[in-house]
């Protein structure tokens, strides 16, 4: 239930907040969401991951769809890239990461190291 709720919390706060925000709100948004809602590092970034991936994803492909890929083509003729189905694809993952990055930051920020004994000469 909590994997689901950030999971949708990221995705519309992410898809809102980039309408006026800098496109590193996507960051804050994980790293918030992480921190609040507890959960495993592995769930964590994946609900980070797919939350910002999907809205990167559909928001590359509607870009891409309103102006008949003139932009994307452009980029493609930067990169070597074949098709413009591989450049979205790729805005989707790079959003997923930062998206995934930031969430299990924010978990792990939560959940200190208490168990490791201090070590060395200098306690």
């Amino acid at each position: 239930m909590k994997f689901f709720l950030r999971l949708i919390l990221i995705g519309i706060l992410s898809y809102f907040l980039s309408m006026i925000a800098p496109w590193w709100i996507i960051v804050v948004i994980g790293f918030s969401c992480g921190l609040l809602i507890p959960g495993g590092s592995l769930r964590v970034f994946v609900s980070g991951f797919l939350g910002v991936g999907i809205v990167w994803l559909g928001q590359a492909w509607k870009l891409d769809s309103e102006n008949e890929s003139s932009f994307s083509n452009i980029i493609l003729e930067l990169f070597p890239i074949s098709d413009s189905i591989v450049l979205i694809a790729f805005v989707g993952l790079l959003g997923g990461l930062c998206g995934g990055l930031s969430a299990m930051s924010g978990s792990l920020f939560r959940q200190p190291d208490s168990n490791k004994k201090p070590s060395g000469y200098y306690q």
